[in-house]
């Protein structure tokens, strides 16, 4: 027998169904916050960037989506940035994972232990403001998926705050970023697949910087996955 608690709910969905966080449209998938079309329709699938532009300590990149300047995608990013939305978060690394093309994912795999997944880390000082990082919430929906690790917090630091790197060109971001992490303790990463997770992929001078200190502390080459490339 339904509860009074239960048939009110269901006519609250009829009544006040869901409506999807990106268009504001129903129907909404039951436990998610992205409609379908959303999800899986909406944004144009990013391709792999020319060989040119990723370093060798880089074995791979894939991201799920082309950045829309202006567009639903960036609102959304926005959205997950700078309002705590854990829940979005999660969901856009579930979909990486189900959309992860078989090549990444089986580098990933194949390289001896399992893989790690790294979220590029913020300074304490955006961590305390914010009250999260977006790119560890990503990854808890890879490793959803995935079943891969994701390293603690304190086996990487971030010791410069950078500030943000609009309008600044390719050479001044990767001037910025310079020397911006540390990683406390090698062997955590040694003979590790490093999977670099990251919301937004735009010059690569932060997932870069970042991918060669665990490429010479893991003796692995890298592996980067964000949600788009701007």
């Amino acid at each position: 027998m339904k509860t009074v608690k239960s048939i009110f709910s269901a006519l609250s969905e009829i009544a006040f169904p869901e409506v999807c966080i990106c268009c504001g449209f129903p129907p909404v998938p039951t436990g998610s916050i992205l409609c379908t079309w959303c999800r899986e329709e909406r944004f144009e699938q990013s391709e792999y960037p020319s060989e040119e532009m990723v370093p060798n300590s880089v074995a791979s990149l894939f991201a799920l989506w082309n950045f829309d300047k202006g567009g639903y995608l960036q609102e959304l990013m926005h959205q997950l940035k700078y309002h705590h939305m854990e829940r979005l978060g999660r969901e856009l690394g579930v979909q990486m994972a189900l959309e992860m093309p078989s090549a990444f994912r089986e580098l990933a795999e194949n390289g001896g232990a399992a893989p790690l997944l790294i979220p590029v880390p913020i300074h304490r000082s955006k961590l305390r403001k914010r009250g999260y990082n977006q790119s560890r919430v990503i990854a808890e929906g890879i490793a959803s998926v995935t079943g891969w690790e994701i390293i603690e917090d304190e086996f990487l630091i971030r010791l410069r705050n950078t500030g943000s790197q609009t309008g600044l060109s390719r050479e001044q971001r990767e001037a910025n970023v310079r020397n911006s992490f540390q990683i406390p303790e090698s062997a955590r990463l040694h003979n590790r697949r490093g999977v670099i997770v990251d919301d937004v992929f735009t010059t690569g001078a932060t997932v870069f910087e970042l991918a060669e200190s665990v490429h010479l502390h893991s003796g692995k080459r890298v592996m980067v996955t964000a949600v788009a490339r701007a």
